[in-house]
């Protein structure tokens, strides 16, 4: 924790007992503590609040990918169907127009094709 190791802390007690005195050192050590969880709290805060942004980000991104993705086949489907109306528009032009039958009157023999030839 901060870089602080056993002899330091040995230290500072030490150190806080001589001038604060042994009756108010459990309060001062009770204000240390306070202060520390405040400030672990302060940085749970911060690293949950970026950790938020940064996954309102990433998704954020991950919608703009897909709103291109769904650009991008929403023109491949209009070209098909810009391509399939005008295959469809051939087809018919094709089965209106007249065939290519002569003018001329047939002629007829005067036998009816279903009847038996003797």
């Amino acid at each position: 924790m901060f870089g602080i190791g056993t002899p330091e802390i040995v230290g500072i007690v030490l150190i806080t007992l001589l001038v604060y005195g042994p009756d108010k050192l459990p309060h001062m050590i009770k204000k240390v503590m306070g202060f520390l969880r405040q400030i672990k709290d302060v940085t749970d805060e911060v690293s949950n609040t970026v950790s938020k942004e940064i996954h309102r980000i990433e998704r954020s991104s991950e919608i703009q990918e897909a709103k291109h993705l769904i650009e991008q086949n929403k023109n491949l489907l209009m070209d098909g169907k810009a391509e399939m109306n005008k295959t469809l528009n051939q087809i018919e032009n094709n089965n209106h127009q007249p065939n290519q039958v002569s003018d001329q009157p047939v002629e007829n023999d005067g036998k009816d094709k279903d009847e038996p030839t003797i």
